[in-house]
């Protein structure tokens, strides 16, 4: 796959349109309700299934999170939303039309910041945004066998947020980044879930070649059934490699602009339609829908109430409620955690809250470096293993618990790191090891947990062992130095000793 989107003589253009499902309660223009799951075709009236004699009514949650998603990507917000009727016959869409915004898009410009992996150069790019706009979502085809098609009308009327980019993106790597970064804000804003397993979120790829240095695009091309990340990116590789040799064998007229499905088993495109100008779908004003008034003071007003302040981050927010995932990234990429760009991205897409839980235990730690470095690998081994495995998002491990697990290995070293991590384990698992610091000190007393630092009585213990074990000790001095963890071993046998002064201790008695 080219990891620099270039082909041949060629480089990709690439273009997304992502459609997220907003998180509302109903509909967008009826009181059906928003829901994934239930039995087909429950979730329908009158106005969704487009009966005669109905009438459509905004809903004005939909414009609120329309509007919020524009703010996150600094976009320009209308004052007033218009809206247009985009005509075009499909069995999943029961009126014979969609309400969209053609003409006048709720939201214009923006950008989107995306942050590649280390493995793709690990820089920033943005993407331009070209508009966002409100329209009602369509039914659901299940293809029953080579013939028949089931209609469940229970996602028509449902409200999309389509939000397209500019044709900024150069690579498979940076066309699936954007999309999840897309999929990254919204869900922090709670605009959508932006589940691509149940169609909540869903992308379009535009792909065209072009020849490198030159401004000119090419003939594109719509790519649609992507149901994941990764078949994003070996999308768009696939459908330019297929226009390269079109482009290289003289037929480039055979490039043509057409909606092309991705099929996964295969790793190929296929033709599905010509792709339809504006003119073909008959685009013309609402006539059941008056234009709608938007205050957007009222907006951020509303959604500063829903949003808990947050004082983690030190850096001037675009929206003072809520931080973004890109302006995270760069917090966390910050002192006191100095994470790396990967690390960054893991944690903003954990969908654990750990990211939360390692805010609030470092505001526990009180600034000291070597307990947070400790803290973060903690979090990132031990307690993302143990939320992986169980898959539940539950465990016995509380912010308390844990700084006071850091405090006493960290940074008093009263008990090992072995012990940490079986301590840490227990409470992931729900064992009871105390609720604060003071419960875990007398735990670790009760079971004789803490580690003997006293000097006197771990060189009583080297000396025991090195003594009893003569002919390792001259195989030592001969030069096989790996028993050195032959004699430590012994001391641990000992006793709960210190591993730091052992090794200050043991060494020099076994150099002689």
């Amino acid at each position: 796959m080219s990891s620099d989107g270039t082909y041949g003589e060629y480089e990709v253009v690439c273009g997304i349109e992502a459609h997220v499902q907003l998180k509302t309660k109903t509909k967008a223009f009826c009181p059906c309700p928003n829901e994934y799951g239930a039995a087909p075709n429950t979730l329908v009236c009158p106005v969704c299934l487009g009966h005669p004699g109905t009438l459509p009514v905004p809903n004005a949650e939909a414009v609120r999170l329309a509007a919020l998603a524009g703010m996150a990507f600094d976009g320009s917000i209308r004052s007033v939303a218009h809206w247009d009727r985009k005509q075009y016959f499909y069995a999943d869409l029961p009126k014979g039309y969609q309400i969209t915004q053609f003409y006048e898009p709720i939201v214009e410009g923006g950008t989107l910041e995306v942050q590649m992996p280390e493995a793709n150069g690990g820089s920033v790019k943005h993407v331009g945004i070209e508009r966002a706009h409100l329209e009602e979502d369509a039914g659901k085809l299940t293809y029953d066998g080579d013939a028949d098609a089931l209609v469940d009308f229970n996602r028509a009327g449902v409200p999309l947020l389509e939000i397209v980019s500019k044709p900024d993106i150069r690579t498979p790597a940076e066309a699936s980044q954007y999309a999840q970064e897309l999929r990254r804000l919204v869900r922090a804003l709670g605009v959508s879930d932006g589940n691509l397993n149940e169609g909540s979120m869903r992308c379009d790829v535009n792909v065209s070649l072009r020849k490198q240095s030159t401004e000119a695009f090419g003939t594109k091309v719509e790519v649609k059934n992507l149901n994941s990340f990764s078949s994003i990116a070996r999308a768009v590789h696939h459908e330019a490699e297929r226009q390269l040799a079109l482009l290289e064998a003289g037929d480039g007229d055979a490039i043509q602009q057409e909606t092309r499905l991705w099929d996964e088993a295969n790793g190929v495109t296929r033709s599905a339609r010509s792709k339809e100008g504006a003119a073909d779908y008959r685009y013309f004003p609402e006539p059941d829908l008056p234009p709608t008034r938007i205050d957007i003071d009222a907006v951020r007003a509303d959604l500063a109430r829903r949003f808990e302040e947050d004082h983690t981050s030190s850096h001037d927010r675009r929206l003072p409620f809520v931080e973004l995932p890109s302006e995270t990234r760069r917090r966390i990429q910050s002192p006191p955690l100095n994470l790396t760009a990967d690390t960054a991205l893991t944690l903003c897409e954990n969908p654990f809250g750990l990211l939360t839980f390692l805010d609030s235990t470092v505001a526990h730690l009180n600034g000291n470096e070597g307990v947070i470095r400790a803290a973060c690998n903690y979090v990132l081994g031990d307690i993302m293993g143990h939320f992986n495995s169980s898959k539940t998002g539950e465990s016995g491990l509380t912010v308390e618990i844990f700084a006071a697990i850091l405090t006493l290995s960290e940074s008093e070293e009263l008990i090992s790191g072995k012990t940490a991590k079986e301590l840490l384990k227990a409470a992931l698992a729900g064992g009871d090891v105390g609720n604060d610091e003071k419960e875990l000190r007398q735990y670790v007393e009760d079971n004789n947990l803490a580690q003997v630092s006293d000097p006197d009585q771990i060189t009583a213990w080297c000396r025991e062992v090195v003594d009893a074990n003569p002919n390792q000790l001259e195989q030592y001095r001969g030069g096989k130095t790996k028993l050195k963890g032959f004699f430590v071993g012994g001391v641990l046998k000992k006793g709960n000793a210190n591993p730091k002064m052992i090794d200050s201790i043991l060494v020099p008695m076994l150099d002689g």
